[in-house]
């Protein structure tokens, strides 16, 4: 597989968003190169794949997508000069950067990356950073990357991809969505619910090992082979593939349908979400989705869920960090939940995030209770207080969105 080398930041080529885009990419890349002089700039994400989601309006550009940009030198660089200046950018410019430092070495086969991954632990993001980036500035570090295969990527790497999409979705958007008085196109319910469509998508090729950087390689393989490759799934489920179409079309032109109610967006999105999870957990884990009580501790107990992926070279150092990451050294003291790990919070908070999002528009009251009884005691043994009382939906989507966007961190 080639690295992506055509020219353009977005997938519809119109030239005036083309040039008003570069010359933002211009000033972007002198700000990076007065601050630290890198060897090379890579940027990344969307831009990187010539698939940004951008609007023109009134002559204005409206960022639906963020950059992900890459600082190549050898001295490093702290996290608080990349983030102060990405805060001043982002600013300046009004798109969402986010700004790395890696060292050349780390392009290089065979000699930083098996720190990062192993043979079928493959990262999804070092997979889209090889075949899905470009040089913006200075030499080109990518042709130095190793050959890589889809079929390294494991099926939580296609997990991730939804909960992270879900738990961005109750960041951004009021659930449930009661009317489509969406504000400015960049609050726009359709913009998060789509992508949370597309990871879908990429989860489901991931598991079949034929994931695709692009969104519309990924999109056009999964309409041609749907089928073949679930057979049972097409059979529950045969409407997915022009869902994943409609919000590739989406991703690829942001064009808003006024035929297309918001709510009944969400709708569509939740029964995708049901759909395509409850095929992925029965079928890598063995696992039937049921009530999130029942669901969680038979999740996070799980042979393959607990047996983590570890980022760092040796179990020590990951356990090390995810002390410091989620300031919890208790374990959970009763019920089905005790004697999990403190890295098993994210999974309970990726659950929970889940399990609301399906449940939102239902009024399932149960389903609701026992979501905010589990995240009381998540939020206690983080040392968080819940401050304002979870009387609607509303509330408790917000209150798990901001505990999921802490755990990033």
């Amino acid at each position: 597989m080639e690295a992506l080398t055509e020219p353009g930041w977005t997938a519809s080529r119109d030239p005036e968003t083309e040039q008003q885009l570069s010359l933002v990419l211009d000033e972007i890349t002198e700000a990076i190169i007065t601050a630290w002089h890198p060897l090379s700039i890579l940027i990344s994400g969307s831009f990187g794949k010539g698939e940004a989601s951008v609007l023109l309006i009134n002559e204005k550009l409206e960022y639906l997508s963020d950059i992900e940009i890459s600082v190549v030198r050898w001295l490093p660089i702290s996290q608080r000069s990349l983030k102060r200046i990405s805060m001043q950018l982002s600013l300046k410019t009004g798109i969402d950067i986010g700004l790395y430092w890696n060292p050349p070495l780390k392009y290089r086969p065979g000699l930083l990356s098996p720190l990062y991954w192993r043979s079928g632990s493959l990262p999804v993001n070092y997979f889209d950073r090889t075949y899905g980036s470009r040089v913006i500035r200075g030499r080109d570090y990518i042709k130095g990357m190793r050959e890589l295969s889809s079929s390294d990527i494991p099926i939580r790497e296609g997990f991730r991809l939804i909960y992270n999409r879900i738990g961005q979705t109750l960041l951004n958007i009021s659930l449930p969505i009661c009317n489509d008085d969406s504000g400015t196109p960049g609050e726009h319910p359709a913009i998060w619910l789509y992508r949370i469509i597309i990871s879908c998508q990429e989860a489901l090729l991931i598991q079949s090992g034929k994931y695709r950087h692009s969104y519309r390689a990924a999109n056009e393989l999964l309409r041609n082979e749907y089928a073949k490759m679930y057979p049972e799934l097409a059979k529950a489920y045969p409407s997915f593939p022009a869902l994943a179409l409609e919000a590739t079309n989406f991703k690829l032109n942001p064009r808003f349908n006024p035929e297309i109610s918001s709510s009944g967006l969400l709708a569509r999105t939740q029964d995708a979400v049901r759909a395509i999870y409850s095929f992925l957990i029965k079928r890598e884990l063995g696992l039937t989705l049921s009530s999130v009580n029942v669901f969680l501790p038979e999740y996070i107990h799980h042979d393959r869920v607990r047996k983590r992926f570890h980022k760092y070279p040796s179990a020590l150092l990951q356990h090390l960090s995810n002390l410091y990451r989620l300031r919890i050294r208790r374990q959970f003291p009763e019920g089905d939940l005790r004697n999990v790990r403190i890295e098993d919070t994210v999974h309970i908070v990726n659950v929970l995030a889940l399990f609301l999002f399906m449940n939102c528009s239902e009024r399932n009251a149960s389903e609701i209770n026992e979501i905010d009884s589990i995240l009381e005691m998540v939020a206690g043994h983080m040392g968080i207080e819940i401050s304002q009382d979870i009387e609607t939906v509303a509330a408790l989507a917000d209150i798990i969105g901001r505990l999921w966007l802490t755990l990033q961190k």
